[in-house]
């Protein structure tokens, strides 16, 4: 067993024997990111989305990019898009371009970039980092917040979200985000402990966001509970998100 894991054991066993504090729904809500990430999806279900969200106060509303032209009034709530979505495979120029396309049309004040993990898994680590590097670049001229997704169900170790979590931290991604949500495996309080614990051991400045599968209050407030007792912080949306589809209806 990791050192990790160990430490990770000894948190959870230390947050079992406490009493965390209490998070009210209200405290959730700001810090959802909500996401409609169907293909399907049509304007009017984006815009109810967006009326829904603007009424809760949530931190942002994340759609597909074809679909920013249906939001009305976008300075009513921070907008969000994906890009190099899902798989971290995209050629860089169409990355570059798809950026270029939505800050320069759009009132888009985040992108979700998906990191290139197949190429970082097959040993093109150096490779995988600059490509990630160059739209962080880009997102940095336009003011536009850079949450980089890890997919860390497909990392085979909390060692590894770790090591990458910080190597993201020091190239200045603005947050680190465990998923897409698109694989088996979402978000894990053991990954989330990994990115937190990178967060925690840095110089730096960068946020966390954990997403895919959570549903409920109280699957939200494991993530919640963990962030805080690492960072000694109350969580909110300048530096803790929870993507998610669903969980508004456990808080309303």
């Amino acid at each position: 067993m990791s050192n990790l894991e160990d430490k990770f054991n000894q948190i959870k066993q230390s947050l079992a024997n406490c009493s965390p504090r209490s998070v009210s729904n209200q405290e959730v809500l700001q810090i959802i990111d909500l996401t409609l990430l169907r293909e399907t999806a049509t304007k009017e279900e984006i815009l109810k989305l967006q009326e829904v969200g603007t009424q809760l106060n949530v931190a942002a509303l994340c759609i597909f990019p074809d679909r920013l032209s249906s939001i009305q009034n976008p300075h009513a709530l921070k907008i969000a898009t994906v890009i190099n979505f899902p798989t971290g495979n995209t050629p860089q120029d169409n990355v570059q371009q798809s950026i270029l396309n939505v800050v320069n049309q759009y009132q888009v004040d985040e992108i979700d970039y998906v990191f290139p993990y197949s190429l970082y898994l097959e040993g093109q680590k150096a490779k995988a980092l600059s490509l990630c590097e160059h739209s962080l670049h880009l997102c940095k001229l336009h003011n536009v917040t850079f949450k980089v997704i890890i997919e860390t169900g497909a990392l085979p170790s909390l060692s590894m979200v770790y090591d990458l979590s910080s190597e993201l931290i020091q190239l200045g991604c603005d947050f680190i985000k465990t998923s897409t949500g698109k694989i088996a495996i979402g978000a894990t309080s053991e990954a989330a402990f990994a990115i937190l614990q990178a967060i925690k051991d840095s110089s730096r400045s960068c946020g966390f966001k954990a997403s895919g599968g959570i549903k409920t209050k109280a699957q939200a407030l494991e993530f919640i509970h963990l962030g805080e007792y690492l960072l000694n912080r109350p969580v909110n949306s300048q530096w803790f998100r929870l993507g998610a589809s669903s969980l508004i209806n456990d808080l309303i």
